[in-house]
Formats: C-alpha cells, sequence, structure tokens
C-alpha cells in the first residue's frame, strides 16, 4: 500500500525490499485468505478456488473426523471435501448465493452420503462450521455434528413410523 519503506515477506522466498513488493503487489493476482488469528489456520479462501488449500483441508478433515451424513461413520480421510452449499451452479439448498471454499462450507462426505446430497433429493446446510442439517425427501430433519463421532439428532417431532435414527 506504499504506506512504509518495511520489507515485505514473499511466500517462499523471505523478506525482499518494499520498492520491490509494491512492484509485484501492482501487477499481481490477489487472492483473499482468512486465517485464524492464533493459529494461522486458512479458514477460507473465498471463491478465488474450488479446491481447498492442504491447510483448509487438514483443518476441515481434524474438526469433522468422519463423514457428515446422517448415521455414517466413513472415516472423514476416506471422504470427498464436499461444498455444502454448492460451488457451481445453483445451490440445492435454496441459498441465494453459490457457496464458498471456506471451512463453514466444507465437509467431508462418503461417496454415497456425496450422491444423496447430489442426486438423492437430500438438501443440507451447514449451520455453523461442523454442524450439518440434512433435509429428506420425506421431510425430516436431521443435525449431525461429525466431530462428536458422528452423532446424529432427528429434529422434527412427526409421530408416525419413520425411524428416529438413520441410515434410512
Amino acid at each position: 500500500m506504499g504506506l512504509d519503506d518495511q520489507p515485505a515477506e514473499l511466500a517462499g522466498l523471505g523478506p525482499i525490499p518494499a520498492e520491490q513488493a509494491r512492484a509485484l503487489a501492482l501487477g499481481g493476482t490477489w487472492r483473499r485468505i482468512v486465517t485464524d488469528p492464533v493459529t494461522g489456520t486458512v479458514l477460507d479462501v473465498g471463491r478465488t478456488r474450488y479446491r481447498p488449500p492442504a491447510a483448509l483441508a487438514e483443518h476441515v478433515l481434524a474438526r469433522d473426523q468422519v463423514c457428515a451424513g446422517p448415521g455414517c461413520s466413513v472415516p472423514g480421510h476416506r471422504c470427498d471435501l464436499d461444498h455444502t452449499t454448492e460451488y457451481h451452479g445453483t445451490p440445492a439448498n435454496r441459498s441465494p448465493l453459490p457457496g464458498t471454499t471456506s471451512a463453514g462450507n466444507l465437509g467431508p462426505l462418503s461417496s454415497r452420503c456425496h450422491r444423496l446430497k447430489t442426486d438423492g433429493g437430500f438438501t443440507l446446510r451447514q449451520v455453523t462450521p461442523g454442524v450439518f442439517e440434512w433435509h429428506t425427501p420425506a421431510g425430516l430433519t436431521y443435525r449431525v455434528t461429525p466431530g462428536q463421532n458422528g452423532h446424529t439428532r432427528k429434529l422434527d417431532t412427526h409421530h408416525h413410523a419413520i425411524p428416529d435414527n438413520p441410515p434410512f
């Protein structure tokens, strides 16, 4: 920004003179990266890239540990890291905007659960980072907190012959 003449830090290279940093910044491509101020963990790269950087993927997998699908216990490292609100196309969960590549919009889904979300008529939203709400074609809602050993809770109070616990 030209505010001082302190050296800048160039990732992978180290400090460079302020004048050189300003010249690079003028013609460079800027990416917004949100990090945790305490740990430095990458939390959000916005819509500048579809695939999460390694640090963000590691954060989400450490947070969730297993598939975010109701009743699914597939280990997170064997799942797809999926955008809860679609990055491409019209979001199925009625979000007004496409999803970002962020900790609050990523979660591990087994291939089965990914198919349920994509092609099975289920909708998914992440109410807070690491807490997933699934809406089934039957009109039921399940809240899944995978980081708590895949804890699933039925949110509906329908009194009919549909089981409280998945799998469906």
